[in-house]
């Protein structure tokens, strides 16, 4: 998530994107549970945060958040709206073809729930460098570490006022 985008400006939003994220039902029933799920971005080093608890898939939850950040009612076509006219909308950017399968479970899943996720596969280089540049709102890129855990160049907000560096999201 670009926190840097409107929609991901709002905590609630995104505590509500989090909460419709069903990895179990993907690892489950695509992936032979093959994954399981990280909390902290330095597990095992001094840097994990062992408090921290991961979000699991729970609809309701997702639906308090999204009615904290003002998505109250359905539109015509049954993604949710602001009183403003602001749709509950937003676009996963990509860069596998091989993805595509696991991100139409996903798009159907945030459907059923009153949200819109447009999917945009592009080619790799084009993701990463956009992801880079922040042009994003959603991505999918993949990360390796160093020898020695960093945390700094992903979560520092000295990196929010640059682009093309790790701190991807904006995070500050």
């Amino acid at each position: 998530m670009d926190w840097e985008m409107p929609m991901f400006q709002n905590k609630a939003f995104r505590k509500a994107v989090q909460y419709l994220f069903h990895l179990d039902e993907l690892n489950g029933k695509m992936m032979y549970n093959a994954y399981y799920r990280m909390v902290s971005a330095f597990t095992g080093t001094e840097y994990e945060n062992r408090d921290l608890v991961p979000y699991g898939f729970n609809p309701r939850k997702a639906r308090e958040h999204l009615t904290a950040a003002g998505f109250k009612k359905r539109g015509e076509d049954g993604i949710l709206v602001r009183d403003d006219g602001t749709r509950a909308a937003l676009t996963l950017s990509y860069g596998s073809k091989g993805l595509e399968r696991h991100m139409t479970v996903v798009k159907q899943t945030f459907q059923r729930f009153g949200v819109e996720l447009n999917l945009r596969l592009l080619e790799p280089g084009t993701n990463f460098r956009n992801t880079l540049e922040r042009e994003y709102e959603m991505t999918i890129i993949g990360w390796t570490t160093g020898l020695f855990p960093a945390p700094d160049p992903y979560f520092s907000s000295v990196y929010t006022e640059s682009k093309n560096n790790n701190n991807t999201w904006a995070f500050g």
